[in-house]
């Protein structure tokens, strides 16, 4: 009997956003292959083709190899092996893999002492149920499963969401949790239990916006079951969310600037180079450049400034974003910008320019502690300024909208500059601004 053959291979068929090219592992049995993404990338510079994992360490030359070639071969060779880079994560990578391959193995193991009939498709089939690890009665080992997944995609925004809100559903050693540490079953996904869920979050005083935070992402998380192919973990005749209606807080007005602040933001006098002075030009740059999220611009770097149009990828939802730099922004860019500056460099002083942004999980690390630094500053610029609000980086955001809203630009061009999916979501942004529009009208009608 043929054996299945395993391979790791870099696929540079399918570049990643971030010009990194996936590591995928081949399984290969009768001249049919299926393929496992194992989660990692490199570049191909860090990659030995030969031994099929990343370098990690530089090669070199063995007195006998050099002796063997004649001058223009060894040039070459040197030449090859001077463009290799080492990835500074190479060991662990290497090793996660060769894990991810023993698995396999143990897979293939398994099903021939079960004498079953082996093939690709059916060892990926077997690897993918025995990673999922899940009972097709538990939600709560499904949602983790779901988090297992978000957290090897890199997509640690949701997976941050997602594992707070699943662990104020079922508890731990620290906290009690609405299930106090218990499972839950698809079956007792009832109308019922959502009431009850409601009410135990009502109960904690959590905010309405909160309260349907948790409960949409609940629906989220049972509405992928539900269309799982191939499982049928729960019917969607069954789906108690027919009856129980999410209820959006239509109450809650979002803050933002008026023209008066921003001018006083931008007179504001402060000190060059330092921390309050960084944050207000990014808060103002943010504005100017349709609302820019913090996220977004902190890893701004100036090979996304070409032919005077702010060009980037938005980390919510992967969408490439286009924007005209304006004067204004491109004043702030002249404040940054030095002879010396490398293309890769980021533009605004937070981040370290030697940050290693291939681990994801510590991009976002710091991302998140400087957004927190910024709005920390923030709060002292809009008292200097003297602006009674909670200022925030996502208010620029806001302020635009609101201000687009006040020149009367159409709501299809509203919802292109801020890069929204549809209308809809435009609309409910522009609604939290509308009661100034029925001042003004309700006052028009008495003029």
């Amino acid at each position: 009997m043929k054996q299945p053959k395993v391979k790791v291979l870099l696929r540079a068929d399918k570049p990643l956003a971030d010009n990194t090219l996936p590591i995928w592992i081949r399984i290969t049995h009768s001249r049919k292959s299926s393929y496992l993404a194992t989660g990692y990338s490199c570049q191909g510079v860090e990659w030995d083709y030969e031994a099929g994992k990343l370098y990690e360490s530089k090669p070199r030359l063995s007195k006998s190899q050099k002796d063997e070639m004649n001058p223009s071969e060894y040039r070459n060779l040197k030449k090859a092996y001077s463009a290799i880079k080492i990835n500074t994560l190479s060991k662990k990578i290497n090793a996660e893999v060769d894990k991810q391959v023993r698995k396999i193995l143990s897979v293939k193991d398994k099903l021939e002492a079960n004498e079953q009939s082996l093939s690709s498709k059916l060892i990926k089939k077997q690897l993918e149920a025995q990673n999922s690890g899940i009972s097709d009665k538990s939600f709560i080992q499904y949602w983790e499963a779901q988090n297992r997944l978000l957290e090897k995609q890199n997509a640690y925004r949701t997976l941050k969401t997602q594992k707070s809100i699943l662990r104020q559903l079922k508890g731990d050693e620290k906290i009690e949790g609405f299930l106090k540490g218990k499972d839950l079953q698809f079956d007792e996904i009832t109308v019922s239990f959502l009431e009850e869920y409601k009410a135990y979050l009502t109960g904690k005083e959590y905010a309405k916006k909160t309260i349907h935070n948790h409960l949409k992402t609940f629906r989220s998380i049972l509405y992928k079951a539900i269309k799982e192919p191939g499982k049928n973990y729960f019917s969607q005749d069954k789906n108690p969310f027919f009856a129980f209606k999410l209820e959006a807080d239509t109450t809650q007005r979002k803050e933002r600037l008026n023209a008066d602040e921003i001018k006083a933001l931008e007179e504001l006098k402060l000190e060059n180079g330092s921390r309050l002075y960084d944050a207000r030009n990014m808060f103002l740059f943010s504005f100017y450049c349709a609302g820019v999220r913090i996220g977004d611009m902190l890893q701004l770097k100036w090979s996304n400034i070409q032919e005077g149009r702010l060009n980037y990828v938005m980390g919510k939802n992967d969408k490439e974003r286009s924007i005209k730099l304006l004067p204004k922004a491109l004043n702030i860019l002249k404040l940054y910008h030095k002879n010396d500056i490398n293309i890769e460099d980021f533009i605004f002083p937070f981040l370290p320019n030697n940050l290693n942004r291939k681990d994801v999980a510590l991009l976002h690390k710091k991302i998140e502690a400087k957004a927190a630094l910024i709005n920390k500053c923030l709060k002292q610029v809009a008292e200097k300024a003297e602006i009674d609000k909670n200022l925030t980086t996502h208010m620029a955001r806001h302020s635009f909208a609101d201000m687009a809203r006040k020149k009367k630009v159409s709501l299809l061009d509203i919802q292109k500059m801020l890069a929204h999916s549809d209308s809809k979501t435009t609309q409910v942004y522009l609604d939290s601004f509308d009661l100034e529009s029925q001042d003004e009208a309700h006052e028009a009608v008495f003029q």
